[in-house]
């Protein structure tokens, strides 16, 4: 069994909490399902895992540099590394 990423138990908890208020098999619902498959995804990725915990790590820490920079890191390694997802993720939002 994977397990997630550093800093991504709140994300799933709240996706799953909207997974239970969407109505089955509707649009929302498969769009929930689809990031919660995605983070059970990321959380396989052994750099992505090592990005996040530096990620969170630097929140804490209020690196404002350290956090572009290792975002950039994740973001390379996700349109390089796992095309569908980003595009999926990324692209659309822009």
């Amino acid at each position: 069994m994977s397990q997630l990423a550093p800093g991504r138990k709140a994300d799933m908890a709240m996706l799953l909490e909207r997974l239970d208020n969407a109505i089955k098999y509707s649009a929302e619902w498969n769009k929930i399902q689809l990031k919660i498959e995605d983070l059970v995804e990321e959380g396989k990725c052994r750099f992505i895992c090592s990005q996040r915990e530096r990620l969170v790590n630097a929140a804490k820490a209020s690196d404002n540099d350290e956090i572009i920079k290792i975002s950039k890191q994740i973001d390379q390694h996700m349109q390089y590394k796992h095309r569908q997802r980003w595009t999926r993720s990324w692209v659309k939002k822009g």
